[in-house]
């Protein structure tokens, strides 16, 4: 309450607690298209000194058959072992560790995902790392063999600890008879299963960025599967939804 007189009052200036103009909000994101049709979704956080990059495939376990189950995981795994540029698991690691950075991914249902976070002068690395193992990949037979192995581990893990397992069972029961129902990683059997012209029919058809889907118009998902030895061509394709590891074991 005023106590002076009231024509004093009105030419007392009210306190400013906010300012009184308010800057106009800028988007959250930016969403851009390449011309492979790749989206890319970008955003700034300018006091963060790191840059974190996701690499996304609409690939994942409710895309696979019964026999191709856990395919796209097992595929997951083997991008770590190796590239054309970087070599091994270890140069793949070194590569981006040695610079204070992680290198990860996971897989899901209908998602799988590259990721690695590095210093922000190091953004360049980080697109030249990730783009070499998922475009070109070794898949190297001895390396295929030996993380085979730590795939069948991985299944065994998750069915060992009874608070992961039982989402397994719910979806089984949700979903009975359809790639929903079915575990991310596969069976052991899908995965002992698994030979190396499958997963790359696996990489190639699902175009990885300009194919989604293994059967879109446009990619020769049946010629390549046709040119596989009638034996082997029960795979191509799956993910396991729950896995993420950081980097080659």
């Amino acid at each position: 309450m005023c106590a002076v007189p009231v024509s004093k009052c009105e030419d007392v200036p009210a306190p400013l607690r906010y300012t009184q103009t308010v800057p106009q909000a800028r988007p959250p994101y930016r969403l851009s298209t390449l011309p492979t049709g790749a989206r890319v979704v970008s955003t700034e956080l300018a006091d963060r000194p790191s840059v974190t990059m996701a690499i996304m495939f609409k690939v994942g376990s409710r895309y696979e058959s019964e026999n191709e189950a856990g395919i796209s995981h097992f595929l997951e795994h083997m991008f770590f072992k190796g590239s054309a540029r970087y070599g091994g698991a270890k140069e793949i690691a070194e590569a981006i560790e040695g610079v204070g950075g992680v290198l990860n991914a996971a897989t899901d249902k209908e998602l799988t995902m590259y990721w690695a976070r590095v210093p922000k002068t190091k953004a360049k690395l980080a697109i030249d790392v990730l783009g070499d193992m998922l475009f070109q990949p070794l898949l190297d037979s001895a390396e295929l063999e030996k993380e085979r192995l730590v795939v069948l581990e991985e299944l065994r893990m998750y069915q060992d600890s009874p608070q992961e397992y039982v989402h397994s069972l719910f979806e089984q029961i949700s979903w009975p008879d359809h790639p929903l129902g079915r575990d991310v990683g596969g069976t052991e059997a899908s995965v002992r299963a698994a030979v190396r012209p499958c997963l790359l029919v696996e990489q190639r058809c699902r175009g990885w960025c300009r194919r989604p889907s293994p059967r879109a118009p446009g990619c020769r998902y049946a010629d390549l599967q046709q040119r596989l030895p009638s034996r082997r061509r029960r795979r191509s394709s799956g993910t396991p939804a729950r896995s993420s590891r950081a980097g080659p074991e």
